[in-house]
């Protein structure tokens, strides 16, 4: 019996979604699925894992540099001294170098791969265009954010068993940087408020990809411009004599180069419009294409 256009074109739309996604392979996908779905997809991805060993690495790494040049005249650090000297310190070393890269590897380029594929019109065949983009925002959010929240988490807690000891408040001159009051007032408070703040960098940097991968319609230039964007900021600055930034490079680290808590918040509100703007952009062109 041949199947009619209508039915082969269903047929295309099944094999589709189950080839991406075969857990929402069915013909009664529910729409609440996609969330749930993609927080699956993201915390089972070999890639996700992967960015955040990576981070751990390169903690590890600057720890050692510190320890080679100041930590041995101490003999007990404590857990929150270590991992200032791994992670907010010089913007943790070589991590500073790789953090806009990690956030987006896992899931940054999702709605353009969805389009690429013909993938996104299955979805709203089913699904709602307003509901499908808030929950593929809220997913890519997370996948970026979530490396450097689940990477010093873990990482926080290995060094919980290096070194127990109650952490003396040893000078590093963040008191004296932004949100030094904080700092001044509980290593522990100021640890995590550092931890929050990287974990929506690397949101902003997910949903960044994204958009540039829509406005230029390739997930390999989405991948690759929000980190050169960041470095090419870095550069700038250092060509300046540290006195000018076109990006805000540093965001990623509120004790590098950053005096005022004032100047991070703009860093971080310069991101959010950013990335707003480039999704639009990216966005608008998108449906010019004629994908949807």
């Amino acid at each position: 019996m041949r199947l009619s256009l209508f039915d082969s074109k269903r047929c295309h739309e099944r094999d589709v979604i189950r080839k991406h996604d075969p857990e929402r392979g069915n013909h009664n996908m529910k729409q609440t699925g996609i969330l749930r779905s993609d927080l699956k997809r993201i915390f089972l991805s070999p890639i996700f894992w992967a960015a955040i060993v990576v981070s751990m690495i390169c903690m590890a790494l600057n720890l050692a540099n510190f320890k080679k040049a100041i930590l041995d005249q101490y003999i007990h650090q404590g857990t929150l001294n270590l991992f200032i000297y791994s992670a907010v310190i010089i913007g943790g070393g070589m991590l500073s170098v790789i953090a806009p890269v990690l956030p987006v590897l896992t899931f940054g380029t999702c709605i353009w791969d969805d389009m690429e594929s013909g993938y996104i019109r299955s979805i709203l065949v089913r699904m709602k265009f307003s509901k499908y983009m808030l929950q593929r925002i809220v997913s890519i959010s997370i996948s970026g954010g979530a490396v450097f929240l689940v990477s010093m988490t873990l990482y926080w807690g290995i060094l919980v068993f290096i070194d127990p000891s109650d952490s003396p408040m040893i000078e590093h001159g963040l008191t004296s940087m932004a949100f030094g009051s904080i700092y001044a007032y509980s290593m522990l408070l100021y640890c995590v408020f550092y931890v929050l703040l990287v974990t929506i960098f690397g949101a902003l940097q997910a949903l960044l990809a994204a958009g540039v991968s829509l406005l230029a319609q390739n997930r390999y230039v989405g991948l690759i411009v929000p980190a050169v964007l960041y470095h090419s900021g870095r550069i700038f600055y250092a060509l300046s004599g540290y006195r000018f930034s076109i990006l805000p490079w540093y965001s990623y680290s509120i004790s590098d180069a950053k005096a005022t808590s004032s100047a991070v918040y703009y860093d971080y509100s310069f991101y959010l419009v950013l990335c707003v703007i480039v999704f639009i952009l990216g966005w608008k062109r998108a449906k010019r294409s004629g994908r949807l």
